[in-house]
């Protein structure tokens, strides 16, 4: 019974890390997206990467 319970442990525990990867992951994705489709045609590129930069900071 006890092995079970580590077992389920263990799995729980991958499991989170697993989540938190796929989110961070899809936040880094979605942020180095943002500042490729922004910077190009964008009258203010510095504000909107200081901007993008920020976020990124604040959301981790």
């Amino acid at each position: 019974m006890r092995k079970g319970f580590y077992l389920l442990r263990d799995l729980g525990i991958i499991l989170a890390a697993v989540i938190v990867m796929v989110f961070v992951g899809l936040g880094f994705a979605r942020v180095v997206k943002n500042r490729s489709s922004l910077q190009p045609r964008s009258p203010r590129p510095a504000v909107l990467t200081l901007e993008s930069t920020l976020k990124s900071v604040i959301s981790k």
